[in-house]
C-alpha cells in the first residue's frame, strides 16, 4: 500500500509539472484553432477566393489578384518568413486558367489548398484536440500502467 501512495504522489507531481510545460508549449496550438481565431475572418477569404503560388500567378497584381497570407490560421507557419499565395476571385482565376473553366468553386478550392500544402479544415477543433492529447495523454498512460501494476501485485 506504501508502494501504491508514492506511486500516486510521483504520478501527482511529475503531472503537474507536464501539463504546466507542455500547456505553455502547445498553446500556439489552440490560439491557431478555428474556434479560437473566428470563423469570419477565415471564411471571408476562404470561401470567396482561390490560392495560388505566387511564382504562378498570372495577370496583374492588384487588378486580378492580391498578395496575403493564408486565411486559415493553422497554415501559417510561424518559423517559414515567406507564408504569401496570390489569391483570386473564382471570375479572374477561371478567365486566367482556362483549364479549371467548368470546375465548380469547391473542386478548385480543394486543388488549389493541397498544391499549396494548405490543411482546409472545418474541425473547428483539431488542433485544441492534439494538444489536449499532448498535455493530458501520457500522464494517463503512466496512471493506467500504474494502475494495472497494482492490479497484477
Amino acid at each position: 500500500m506504501n508502494i501504491w501512495r508514492r506511486f500516486i504522489q510521483l504520478w501527482q507531481y511529475f503531472t503537474l509539472a507536464w501539463i504546466v510545460t507542455l500547456s505553455s508549449v502547445c498553446w500556439p496550438l489552440v490560439t491557431n484553432d478555428l474556434w479560437w481565431a473566428g470563423e469570419t475572418k477565415v471564411e471571408e477569404y476562404a470561401l470567396t477566393k482561390l490560392p495560388v503560388r505566387c511564382i504562378e500567378a498570372r495577370g496583374t497584381f492588384a487588378v486580378d489578384y492580391e498578395m496575403r497570407d493564408p486565411a486559415e490560421p493553422w497554415n501559417r507557419d510561424p518559423y517559414e518568413g515567406y507564408d504569401l499565395a496570390c489569391w483570386y476571385g473564382e471570375e479572374q482565376f477561371k478567365a486566367l486558367w482556362p483549364e479549371y473553366k467548368n470546375a465548380s468553386f469547391n473542386e478548385i478550392s480543394a486543388a488549389r489548398y493541397w498544391s499549396l500544402g494548405w490543411a482546409k479544415t472545418t474541425d473547428r477543433y483539431i488542433l485544441t484536440k492534439l494538444a489536449a492529447f499532448i498535455v493530458l495523454g501520457p500522464p494517463l498512460i503512466a496512471l493506467a500502467i500504474g494502475y494495472l501494476l497494482r492490479l497484477a501485485y
